[in-house]
């Protein structure tokens, strides 16, 4: 039985600063997603592993996003922190977005995600 093929192109990678009226501090990714197999496959849970400051944390994001057979489709996760929970104020390192599908689950290593610069 075939099943989906799928790969990622990361395009943008950034996190935001609460504003004065929000308590979150916002995580995003931006991928453009290729199915090049000859399956459906359903894509409904990213999760978002990194560390900060030797602090290792781990944030989960339900999506429904339909991948059909032969498809180019924009991806966008998005995480949000609870700055009580961790204030950032660099960069986060050894990021991996692990993509959860119908079939199993793919690790993408991020590496570096920098805050955006508004």
């Amino acid at each position: 039985m075939d099943k989906p093929k799928l790969f990622f192109d990361e395009k943008r990678k950034y996190f935001m600063q609460p504003n004065e009226n929000d308590n979150r501090t916002s995580i995003y990714v931006e991928l453009t997603a290729h199915n090049k197999g000859a399956k459906s496959t359903t894509i409904h849970r990213t999760e978002l592993t990194f560390e900060y400051n030797k602090v290792k944390k781990m944030i989960n994001s339900d999506i429904a996003f339909i991948m059909t057979p032969s498809s180019t489709q924009i991806l966008h996760s998005f995480s949000n922190l609870d700055k009580n929970d961790l204030r950032i104020y660099d960069k986060i390192q050894n990021c991996i977005l692990i993509i959860y599908h119908t079939y199993g689950k793919i690790n993408l290593n991020l590496g570096t995600i920098e805050e955006y610069k508004r």
